[in-house]
């Protein structure tokens, strides 16, 4: 599997955190660092065509998004596959985080 890459652009008043490759327990601290170079309280999370999850992945989500999301900042998931789509709802994770097909969708009203 490829590793991850968590290439963070900063925007007018928002940050994008382009996630793709395979985000485990093991590649964490790629999409960690990201986090902590978000300078916004406006997170996208932007998933890539070629971007894999494992369950311990999805532990790495909840661990990074609640946490900022508790100190007020608002984090929104865009591109994510059909599969990734129906796994944010049976964890719950599309009860804590909007999540849209499209990037200009989700920015709107930022």
């Amino acid at each position: 599997m490829s590793r991850l890459t968590a290439e963070m652009q900063q925007k007018d008043s928002w940050c994008a955190v382009h996630l793709s490759g395979y985000l485990s327990s093991d590649s964490a601290p790629a999409l960690e660092a990201a986090f902590d170079q978000a300078a916004a309280d406006k997170i996208l999370l932007v998933f890539e065509a070629k971007t894999l999850i494992s369950s311990a992945g999805l532990a790495v989500l909840f661990d990074l998004i609640l946490p900022v999301q508790e100190k007020g900042a608002q984090v929104r998931i865009v591109e994510p596959a059909a599969h990734f789509r129906r796994v944010f709802k049976m964890v719950g994770l599309s009860k804590e985080v909007d999540v849209f097909e499209e990037e200009v969708q989700a920015v709107v009203g930022w």
